[in-house]
């Protein structure tokens, strides 16, 4: 049963970051509109597709994820955020055996709940765990970048740090576009393939494939490193390199 009450603990300040991923429309809103209550900033979706979009655009501080989604198994989203991701991870699923907690712990899960969950223990085991993290991450400062690639969307141009130009075909720039967004971070073939091809399916799969083999060739040709992407087994497709997009262009639809 849920709690209605939000209870007195104070909420953490300011405001975390909370990506709610449940595909029971009731169950999601719910959840939602009072962990919202608890201060928390709460973007709630419904498929792992939606997850990838929005974690495609930020980076969020907790991920509460249902494992039962409808277009791809909630552990597969779990161990992508541990992979690439800082969030704190709270599973939430009606397949509470110790079998799947096990497996959803060594995948990376910080917490496991099963559903019916009580909302105001949810609440505060996620300010707990975002408090935990916040202090885990005082202090630490990103590497500076030795280098940084430059991308020209409008002229559809790639130049790396010596200067060197490479001309690339609408995809290509769509492609890298889009990866540019993670910054060193994996991006989800399932994002990718949606974003570049409409049609979806095998088709998209094999079109990616042969996207990702011709832009290396292409990179390769130039004299420049072909390893510009990185395949993640399982997972997508990473920039190893800082790239910066000129023009302030983001748009990245086919």
């Amino acid at each position: 049963m849920m709690n209605e009450s939000a209870g007195d603990l104070p909420a953490i300040t300011p405001p975390a970051s909370l990506l709610l991923v449940e595909d029971d429309a009731l169950l999601r809103e719910s959840l939602a509109d009072y962990l919202t209550a608890r201060a928390f900033q709460v973007t709630a979706v419904g498929t792992c597709l939606g997850a990838y979009q929005q974690l495609a655009t930020r980076d969020f501080e907790i991920a509460v994820i249902d494992l039962g989604l409808p277009d791809q198994d909630g552990q597969v989203l779990v161990e992508y955020l541990r992979r690439n991701r800082p969030a704190g991870i709270i599973v939430l699923t009606a397949r509470n055996s110790g079998e799947t907690r096990i497996a959803c712990y060594r995948q990376g899960a910080d917490l496991f709940f099963g559903k019916t969950v009580d909302a105001e223990e949810l609440a505060i085991a996620a300010e707990n765990l975002a408090r935990r993290l916040r202090q885990r991450d005082a202090g630490r400062h990103p590497p500076m970048p030795s280098g940084s690639w430059r991308l020209d969307p409008t002229q559809r141009l790639l130049r790396d740090p010596a200067g060197t130009r490479i001309l690339l075909t609408q995809r290509e720039c769509q492609l890298v576009a889009l990866l540019a967004r993670q910054q060193g971070q994996s991006t989800p073939r399932m994002l990718l393939e949606g974003q570049l091809y409409r049609q979806g399916g095998d088709a998209a799969h094999q079109a990616l494939n042969t996207l990702i083999r011709r832009l290396r060739r292409k990179l390769d040709e130039a004299g420049v490193t072909r390893d510009l992407i990185l395949t993640d087994q399982g997972v997508g497709y990473r920039l190893v390199v800082t790239l910066v997009t000129e023009n302030g262009a983001n748009d990245v639809t086919s």
